[in-house]
């Protein structure tokens, strides 16, 4: 097998790197996907498939922090696809962007 995409090939290993590092499947996922992209070209970088094989982009901050991730084919609600880490990171960004505000503001 050649790799067809040097760069696919490259986000693969980082995306490798921090899954192994941290235990994280969504990063493993993810580097299985840029590897698929290396070696194929042109594979779909989904952030997660829906049961009815749809592929999902990110959830926003929105949708995580509502349970409301819906798939847009389908209209299966696959918020339990969503964890408690990608809560706390949303709840993160979303403090950080008042904080800002505040800063602006003051």
């Amino acid at each position: 097998m050649k790799i067809t995409d040097k760069l696919a090939f490259e986000d693969a290993q980082i995306m490798a790197r921090i899954a192994v590092g941290k235990f994280d499947s969504a990063f493993w996922f993810a580097a299985m996907q840029a590897l698929k992209a290396a070696y194929k070209g042109g594979v779909s970088m989904a952030w997660f498939y829906c049961d009815c094989g749809y592929e999902l982009d990110h959830p926003t901050d929105r949708e995580i922090l509502t349970d409301e991730y819906l798939c847009p084919n389908c209209d299966e609600d696959n918020s339990l696809k969503i964890t408690e880490q990608d809560k706390a990171e949303a709840m993160g960004r979303i403090l950080d962007r008042l904080e800002a505000l505040e800063k602006k503001h003051v």
